[in-house]
């Protein structure tokens, strides 16, 4: 069954849908980016008895770049814009668990070879996971 699905999710990135693929990360990156930004914006330079104009203005801009971004999920399908950000993350999870094994070496909770062992499976799933959203890499 994984296989089928692979297959079906290969072809589809392969059928000339890597500017989808490209759209979707970018606007999720943005749209995260400004959120942060605003609540660092709202923390450190906001007064806490009430927002000033100029301050209501910068965060109403932000909100209307966020509104922008996500407008793009909205462009495609549900199951590309989900195929792509359950992509993302997996690459997420496969890197902090890469953290992860490297810090057990080092700590010594696992031996190097068993550590080696491991960042190769998650090198492996790495690639695999690249290979589907950009062939030609």
């Amino acid at each position: 069954c994984q296989s089928k699905v692979r297959l079906m999710y290969t072809k589809w990135f392969q059928s000339g849908k890597q500017a989808v693929v490209t759209d979707v990360l970018l606007a999720s990156f943005f749209t995260q980016a400004h959120q942060e930004a605003e609540e660092s914006f709202m923390q450190n330079f906001c007064h806490k008895s009430g927002l000033a104009a100029a301050e209501r203005q910068v965060l109403a801009e932000s909100q209307e770049q966020v509104r922008l971004a996500r407008g793009t999920f909205q462009s495609y399908s549900e199951k590309q814009v989900r195929l792509i950000m359950s992509y993302l993350l997996c690459s997420i999870l496969l890197n902090k668990a890469a953290t992860k094994v490297a810090g057990y070496v080092n700590e010594g909770l696992l031996k190097d070879s068993e550590g080696e062992h491991w960042l190769e499976e998650i090198e492996h799933d790495l690639k695999e996971i690249q290979d589907i959203l950009d062939p030609d890499s």
